[in-house]
């Protein structure tokens, strides 16, 4: 970045005063009697450089915007990320298999730990984090309860559930992979994408089990929810 110095005046003067005495034509007034307008100008453009900053560095304000942009994405994904953690907690507390509340909590550390990294990350692009969830994600939960106090298939009910939450986890990464974004929040999103992909296909399996699953009536479940 180019900067300007009080002395700058000084250093350039033998060529300002060459270029005056080459160029006042009919005029009669010397450089030693020019000089002290000249200076009082250049002060005038200096104290307004150092007031505006650099009009050459565009590249700062740039970069600016981009981490601006780049903030958005990340909160974007924070929110949801978060209403993703309370969602399978509370898929968990309404879930009856102990495999299925031990792989819930699971997901809901793993969407924590994402929470915690995506923070770091909003802090290093000079943004600040988002607090808590969305208002959807709120209701969204209070719909699990409901849903999980509704009988027999709650097991499935909340597999299902955390299956879409899956889903839109992958969506939501995957529109930030469309996005430009530098190289570490990149490999941050693909990562996740990775891991939503292996635990989603996790999820599917065992909805799958369970619609195939007699259920207390002697039938299937999957005739349940078809």
């Amino acid at each position: 970045m180019h900067a300007m110095h009080k002395d700058d005046f000084d250093s350039i003067e033998p060529a300002l005063a060459q270029e005056w005495n080459a160029r006042r034509g009919d005029s009669s007034l010397p450089w030693e009697q020019a000089r002290s307008a000249a200076r009082a100008a250049w002060d005038r453009a200096e104290g307004a450089y150092f007031r505006t900053g650099d009009p050459d560095d565009s590249s700062e304000s740039s970069e600016a915007k981009e981490n601006e942009q780049v903030v958005g994405v990340l909160n974007e994904l924070l929110e949801s990320t978060r209403d993703a953690e309370f969602g399978f907690q509370a898929c968990a507390d309404e879930v009856a298999a102990a495999n299925l509340q031990q792989l819930f909590y699971h997901r809901a550390e793993q969407c924590h730990q994402a929470a915690d990294e995506l923070v770091q990350l909003i802090w290093r692009f000079g943004g600040t984090p988002s607090e808590g969830g969305t208002a959807g994600g709120a209701m969204h939960r209070g719909w699990i309860h409901i849903k999980g106090a509704m009988g027999a298939d709650s097991d499935l009910a909340m597999l299902e559930e955390c299956e879409r939450r899956e889903d839109a986890a992958l969506a939501r990464y995957s529109k930030a992979l469309a996005q430009t974004l530098p190289h570490e929040v990149r490999s941050f999103v693909e990562r996740q994408v990775q891991g939503a992909r292996r635990n989603h296909d996790q999820i599917r399996d065992l909805r799958n089990e369970a619609r195939d699953a007699p259920d207390e009536r002697g039938g299937q479940a999957e005739n349940v929810r078809r």
